[in-house]
């Protein structure tokens, strides 16, 4: 009775819910002999009183081995007086024994010979207090995809804590006795929960108890504690009830933390109640005197009903790659992976940096994403896999291994879900408006219902998470989900296609026929990892790329470079490409020109073209594209384009000496400034680390008479000499050593870039500013301390200073506004403003509040209109432009904003105000039919090239819709005629520009309707 009360259909099924053997229930029913506490267990779980039952008449056949004699109470008391036990050392062997000190990927590393101690590589992460689930509009671009499980401040962010402020603020001042720490997989909620367990140890009087709760098999915390985690923690063969006391009057003290990792990953059984509520119901008797703090995935904490809403909710923030805000955190963690082997440090990072790297680089913001990088490095050896794909395949096999434990897969399992994942992935990709966040609809329709095998799979390996609720109408309620990271559902939707024709089947006679995918942005990073496919037979890539070459759109080519610029990147994941060294030669040749024999020069392509395939080749990183711009340095002489091409080569071959040594000599020798300036720039974006490129930078400073190239020079110097101490000294020598007032500022500037936390960098221009009496430097150097990190104190405490000291009007704000800086959108200060722009006399006053004004003032119709005014009445040009400007930043989409810029390019005659009324136009007008009619005309008919050059094209770029695209096609086509080329090139440029954005956004049949039909602009 009292089994199929309670749920059981049978003794078998009471002990796989105890985790106890079947002979162990038989004999407790059969009225054998059982363990003592195997006996209490089984009657608690039956609702059954052990003491009665042991003990009456009736059940006189019931023996229980060993009960204590009920006679002698003076034995049981001295027991209890011989019973001491160290609590806090039996938790610190507890916590040991179950590896509590080592990083929870070691079993998925140890087989390479990597295992770590959990402080060998800990990086602190930040994390946040949480309201309220996410609520959910739009989409994100997956080179962002981290931000998919990323809050909104204002909705559902309580406060930001750092690593410390978390654990002093909140976990010290114990201002909750619940607390869940909840993410996605990887995360570090575990890790986290480790280091809450040692710093309990080392900061605290109190006990911290571990339990993994895919451990219970189904038994209440309490049982759990007072016979399996007991008997453990004391290593003794039985546990007395002495001993139980004692645990219960630990907990009574109130000293336990108890640590519950992994509320996803419990196994519930047969049991009703879901993982949340069963946890609340735990709490109750003298389990309740313990502090908890949990781990649960997000999945399980933001379905349905939660029944720990009493908990404080926190989840941490991602990995950081460091700026002036934030350290590099990823940087750390690489470091300690990689201890002793600086080179491979150095490499992997600089790898991340690499143009193309976007979505890795976003992808290992999470720390779990970010070890599985790091162990393929090192089985790699300082390299990654040769394609996209098979570092993913990588990633995919490494998370099923790391999860076997806890939910086993076999090999057909995991085929199965891949089919599915893929499935879903490509109709999310190809029919959704939000193509990476999924709605609860869309997945069920491929996996089945929640409560379905391969759904449930899904989400207990992690491959989708739930990421929010839907905010919009339809699905308003609703949970939202999404893959693990983006590039996982791009990976899984390139599983899923079987033919290249997916993408591209281009049909001549009927386009609306025809497949055109890749030309939409959303298919290329699936496109790149079909294309590294292992089990893709070469002839279908052979075919594919064929046709992308080969591609003629009858528009004037504007596709026709968009398909091979996809076939070029494409090479860099099908490197055996028969076709390979034709189409670097070819991008090559796009990119820097090639010399006419005809006409004995060189020749270069118009500017959309030369563009499109510089970037292309920053994404084609093998060897034959490095080969290609190596050969390229050695056969031409013409310095502009050799400063071009070691700068693309050392963007795809970060360190690469033959373009770091082209550009030095460059520096060096050459007499014309521009290029020399150029060379300056460039070797500071590719130079990191490099003694040639700081000594050749040093070089400049210390010889150069041109003062914008020795700028340029201490920026570069900024950028590749960080934490370098060859950039360090000279630059703190030439501090005291220069004259020249404006390289004295621009090395201060620096030194702050290279290393701020160095107090060279602060006392240095402290010295300095004690001791010259030139107040422009002393004023640029007040400048430069207000941009140390807030937290330097002697930054802070020189500007105090500074202030009280000075006599002087000018350096006095300086230094006020150097530190601290006020908001902005203060009606107040608005309204002063204007006041100030009606009364005073005085121009600069009266143009520096218009300046202000266009920070400040964004949609108040106070400002607009005075700035309105201004522009309509006013004659000081310097005034009225600043003025347009100002407009240009705070009348966004306002009508009689849009109309007055319109009317001033139609009338004023000075090409300055013409040009900045343009650009503020591009600003603010976006889709106003008028301001791109204006625009249109500007660029067809004005004779003004300085103002058709400056901008036009641009602007109207930025202010174009989609559905405006095809008549501004239809308007200007007929400018790309050859006649138009010879006689006005500027107007074709301009045209040709406008017209190639237009293809970058249209697909393709439109574009092609657009270009034969000549429809209306607007």
């Amino acid at each position: 009775m009292a089994l199929r009360r309670h749920g059981f259909p049978s003794q078998n099924a009471l002990a796989q819910e105890l985790g106890i053997s079947r002979s162990i229930t038989s004999k407790f029913f059969a009225g054998k002999p059982v363990d003592y506490s195997y006996f209490v267990e089984i009657s608690d779980r039956l609702g059954l009183d052990w003491q009665a039952i042991a003990y009456i008449e009736e059940a006189s056949a019931i023996k229980v081995e060993p009960a204590p004699p009920p006679e002698k109470p003076p034995e049981e008391k001295r027991e209890n007086e011989r019973l001491e036990i160290d609590w806090r050392q039996v938790c610190r062997d507890m916590l040991q024994s179950q590896n509590q000190r080592r990083l929870t990927t070691n079993p998925l590393t140890a087989g390479d010979g990597v295992a770590f101690e959990l402080d060998e590589i800990y990086v602190p992460l930040g994390l946040v207090e949480r309201k309220q689930r996410s609520r959910l509009m739009g989409d994100i671009y997956p080179e962002e995809g981290s931000k998919i499980y990323g809050l909104k401040a204002q909705d559902e962010i309580v406060k930001t804590f750092q690593h410390d402020e978390f654990f002093e603020g909140v976990l010290r001042q114990g201002r909750s006795q619940r607390i869940a720490l909840i993410g996605e997989p990887g995360a570090g909620k575990t890790t986290l929960l480790q280091k809450i367990a040692a710093w309990v140890l080392d900061n605290t009087e109190d006990i911290p108890i571990w339990i993994s709760l895919a451990d219970l098999q189904g038994k209440s915390i309490e049982r759990y504690l007072l016979s399996n985690w007991l008997k453990a923690a004391t290593r003794k063969v039985r546990v007395t009830p002495t001993m139980q006391e004692a645990l219960g009057e630990l907990f009574n003290s109130k000293q336990v933390w108890l640590l519950l990792d992994g509320v996803d990953e419990m196994v519930m059984g047969t049991q009703n109640h879901t993982p949340l509520q069963w946890i609340a119901n735990q709490f109750t008797g003298w389990v309740a005197d313990a502090r908890a703090v949990l781990t649960c995935r997000l999945n399980l904490w933001d379905i349905g009903k939660n029944a720990l809403e009493t908990f404080e909710t926190y989840r941490h923030l991602d990995f950081s790659y460091g700026d002036t805000q934030t350290p590099d955190q990823v940087g750390q963690f690489i470091r300690r992976w990689f201890q002793g082997n600086p080179q491979l440090v150095e490499r992997l990072r600089t790898e991340l940096n690499q143009p193309g790297k976007e979505r890795i680089k976003d992808t290992v913001k999470n720390p779990l994403r970010l070890a599985l990088l790091c162990r393929s490095w090192a089985l790699g050896q300082g390299r990654l896999p040769n394609t996209k794909a098979g570092l993913y395949q990588q990633f995919t096999e490494a998370i099923y291994e790391w999860k076997q434990d806890r939910f086993p897969t076999s090999s057909n399992q995991r085929q199965e879900l891949n089919r599915a994942l893929g499935e879903l992935a490509l109709r999310a990709i190809s029919e959704e408006k939000t193509k990476f966040r999924l709605h609860h609809r869309l997945v069920c329709s491929v996996l089945g219902e929640l409560d379905t095998n391969l759904f449930k799979l899904a989400l207990q390996l992690g491959w989708l998470n739930q990421v929010g609720i839907a905010a919009e109408a339809e699905n308003r309620g609703k949970n939202v989900y999404a893959f693990y990271h983006p590039t996982f559902q791009e990976y899984f939707a390139a599983l899923a296609i079987d033919d290249w024709h997916y993408f591209f089947n281009h049909s001549r006679d009927n386009l609306a026929q025809g497949t055109y995918r890749i030309f939409e942005s959303q298919w290329k990073e699936v496109i790149l990892l079909w294309l590294g496919r292992g089990d893709v037979v070469k002839e279908q890539k052979e075919s594919f790329l064929e046709a992308l070459v080969e591609f003629e759109d009858e528009c004037k080519d504007f596709y026709r470079y968009q398909a091979y610029f996809l076939a070029a990147v494409g090479i860099s994941e099908f490197g055996d490409c028969d076709r390979a060294s034709e189409i670097v030669e070819q991008i090559v040749k796009w990119s820097f020109g090639y010399f006419n024999v005809e006409k004995q020069e060189w020749r270069t392509f118009i500017e959309p073209i030369e563009e499109g395939a510089r970037a292309t080749l920053t994404e084609m990183q093998g060897h034959r594209t490095i080969a290609a711009l190596i050969q390229l340095l050695s056969s031409i002489q013409d310095e502009s384009i050799r400063s071009q091409v070691a700068f693309i080569l050392g963007k795809i071959n970060p360190g690469n000496q033959d373009a770091i040594r082209v550009l030095a000599q460059l520096i060096s020798s050459t007499q014309d400034e521009f290029i020399c300036s150029q060379a300056v720039f460039r070797l500071g974006k590719i130079g990191f680390g490099s003694s040639e490129a700081i000594a050749a930078l040093m070089q400049v400073i210390s010889s150069n008479q041109n003062e914008d190239i020795c700028r340029m020079a201490f920026f570069s110097l900024g950028k590749i000499g960080k934490n370098n101490p060859e950039a360090i000294v000279p630059l703190v020598k030439l501090i005291s050593s220069i004259e020249d007032e404006g390289v004295v500022c621009q090395a201060v500037d620096n030194l702050r870039r290279i290393d701020p936390e160095n107090p060279e960098v602060i006392l240095a221009p402290m010295q300095l500013i004690e001791s010259t009496g030139d107040w422009f430097i002393r004023k640029r150097i007040i400048e430069s301390l207000g941009k140390i990190d807030t937290s330097n104190l002697i930054a802070i405490v020189a500007l105090v200073q500074l202030i009280k000291s000075t006599d002087n009007e000018y350096i006095h704000r300086k230094a006020v506004e150097s530190l601290g800086k006020i908001g902005t959108g203060n009606p107040i200060a608005i309204t002063t403003l204007v006041q100030l722009i009606k009364s005073t006399d005085n121009e600069y006053i009266r143009r520096k509040a218009v300046e202000s004004l266009g920070k400040i003032g964004t949609g108040n119709p106070e400002a607009i209109a005075i700035l309105v005014q201004l522009i309509k009445s006013i004659d000081n040009g310097s005034i009225r432009k600043e003025a347009v400007e100002s407009l240009g930043k705070i009348g966004i989409g306002n009508p009689i904003a849009i109309a007055t810029l319109v009317q001033l390019i139609e009338s004023t005659e000075d090409g300055f105000i013409r040009k900045e009324a343009v650009e503020s136009l591009g600003k603010i007008g976006t889709g106003n039919p008028k301001a791109i009619a204006k625009i249109v005309q500007l660029i067809k008919s004005t004779e003004n090239e300085h103002t058709r050059l400056q901008g036009a094209a641009y602007n109207l770029k930025k202010i174009l819709r989609d559905e405006q695209l095809a008549g501004v096609i239809a308007d200007l086509k007929n400018y790309l005629s050859d006649e138009i080329y010879e006689n006005d090139i500027n107007r074709f440029e301009e045209c040709y520009k406008l017209i190639w954005h237009c293809a970058q956004t249209m697909p393709y049949p439109s574009f092609y309707l657009a270009w034969q039909n000549e429809p209306t602009l607007l």
